[in-house]
């Protein structure tokens, strides 16, 4: 007969054990480790925080095949991970609202989208008057401000849609958003510019990955 004081070989102290009980918690109680540790070839807690001693999840998200292989990790675990990480971002972008959201919720895709590069970008998200969205897409990569855009190619892939209104979005990857002049130079030139096409401009947005910066609140516009 077992004594009170023997365990059963299958214990909730076992990793897997560990990781379904945490899961049933739900999934936002992960560790970074247990979330890595999912993915390898044989779950291994140890060896997931072994490597995050090194590189946090971030890191990883961001490497390409060479640079998870010479992390150690095996060609059937890259290959996981990056089929993971596609399948996450096209679940995301299928998650995107049909309608302009707050600006809250707006820089939280931009921000989505913007980490998924780890470039300097500059993006259109174009409405019509029901704040439907027609566009939403990057139209510059690898530009640090707004000097040297052709804010023609803005309005034309506005005016092609039939827009109405317009956000015009900074996302630069780093921690956080600083406004530069030309910011706010950009501002001025898409609002006067726009009147004359009929448009509006609802904003313009420096997005970082801690902070933003929106022309609207912080340079308090007023309605045209």
């Amino acid at each position: 007969m077992t004594q009170p004081n023997e365990h059963n070989p299958r214990t909730e102290q076992e990793p897997e054990n560990l990781l379904l009980a945490t899961i049933l918690r739900g999934t936002e109680h992960l560790s970074d480790a247990q979330l890595l540790s999912s993915l390898l070839r044989k779950q291994d807690i140890h060896r997931a925080e072994e490597v995050l001693r090194s590189e946090n999840l971030n890191t990883l998200v961001h490497a390409g095949p060479v640079e998870l292989k010479a992390l150690g990790f095996h060609s059937d675990e890259i290959t996981r991970f990056l089929v993971v990480l596609e399948l996450t971002a096209r679940v995301i972008q299928q998650r995107r609202r049909s309608h302009l959201a707050s600006i809250d919720e707006t820089v939280r895709w931009i921000r989505i989208c913007g980490e998924q590069h780890q470039r300097p970008s500059i993006g259109l998200i174009a409405i019509d008057s029901h704040d439907r969205i027609l566009v939403d897409r990057i139209l510059f990569q690898g530009l640090t401000d707004f000097c040297s855009i052709d804010i023609g190619e803005i309005f034309r892939e506005a005016l092609r849609v039939g827009a109405e209104s317009l956000v015009v979005y900074r996302f630069q990857p780093c921690p956080d958003a600083v406004p530069t002049v030309s910011d706010r130079t950009l501002g001025d030139r898409l609002r006067i510019a726009a009147t004359v096409l009929s448009l509006h401009i609802l904003d313009v947005v420096v997005v970082a990955e801690r902070s933003y910066w929106s022309a609207r609140i912080c340079d308090d516009w007023r309605e045209d």
